[in-house]
């Protein structure tokens, strides 16, 4: 049984930078919290947990939950940045913070804060209440859509013609979104519009992992996904899987001794979420090897 893993598995910068964040405040002498997960990766905020890290989703957890004074804690925001109102809430609170966010997800801020601001409306293409997708919402005044796909944009436009046929408008998507998407909406867009100004803003490493992962789900008989069900990337990495073989999403090697008969597969291929540590990836790889070897 041959085993083949992506070369881009393992944590993003981004994902790796949060972490790291939150590493670096627990050097110091006050209390750390997160502003939500700081990734999604269920292993690796329970390790954080154990270390006395807490999650609180909104700044009163901090006095109303945890009983904490804003003078001796330090806030960490999530990879996946934070609204509008709550980075003013910190700053206007005083409380001290670290900014963790993508620094790809930074700059789709900076483009909807500064260079669409004026435009009439903004088309973001991604996943509704996903919190990247909340923040970056939240940076535009005037009226947002958030669609997942191309059914769904036609739906938002046959609904408001007038706006998008007399106004200007423009369009960004989610750091982590289906590049396949993406293209098929940029496709549409410039045929149909030319008051739309168009953001590339999908992050270039998950172009990478993306691309890496459909090459050798194209190869294998069986694909094994690592990360968590609650990461929007590993889905679409899932997604892409399914389109050309049988594939397992887990979210540790102990998950696949459930499976039985893994040895009938010629060719397994193993990728990961960005927010996926390598050390997992290795555990799974080592497991379907180990395997491998047992059944000769």
């Amino acid at each position: 049984m041959e085993v083949i893993v992506s070369e881009y598995a393992g944590f993003c910068s981004g994902a790796k930078r949060a972490v790291d964040c939150v590493e670096n405040a627990l050097k110091d002498t006050r209390k750390v919290v997160t502003l939500g997960e700081i990734i999604h990766n269920t292993q690796v905020v329970d390790d954080l947990k154990l270390r006395g890290v807490n999650i609180i989703y909104s700044l009163t957890d901090l006095s109303e939950k945890l009983n904490y004074m804003f003078k001796e804690v330090t806030v960490v925001t999530r990879s996946h940045g934070i609204t509008e109102s709550i980075e003013s809430d910190l700053k206007n609170n005083r409380i001290r913070y670290i900014d963790a966010t993508c620094p790809f997800v930074k700059k789709t801020h900076t483009i909807v804060q500064y260079k669409v601001k004026h435009r009439d409306f903004l088309l973001v293409l991604g996943t509704k209440m996903h919190p990247e997708v909340e923040g970056i919402s939240s940076r535009f005044k005037n009226k947002c859509f958030v669609f997942r796909n191309l059914q769904e944009l036609e739906e938002i436009y046959n609904s408001n013609q007038e706006l998008f046929d007399t106004k200007k408008g423009a369009l960004v998507a989610q750091t982590t979104y289906l590049i396949e998407e993406w293209q098929k909406i940029v496709e549409y867009i410039e045929k149909k519009f030319e008051n739309i100004a168009i953001f590339d803003t999908i992050c270039k490493v998950t172009d990478e992992r993306q691309k890496s992962t459909e090459e050798i789900a194209k190869k294998a008989d069986f694909m094994v996904v690592v990360g968590s069900h609650q990461s929007s990337n590993t889905l679409k990495l899932v997604e892409i899987c399914n389109k050309h073989t049988t594939t397992l999403l887990v979210g540790s090697w102990e998950d696949l001794q459930k499976i039985d008969n893994l040895t009938q597969f010629n060719v397994i291929g193993i990728t990961a979420g960005s927010s996926t540590p390598i050390e997992e990836v290795r555990r799974v790889q080592n497991y379907l090897i180990s395997l491998s070897k047992n059944n000769i």
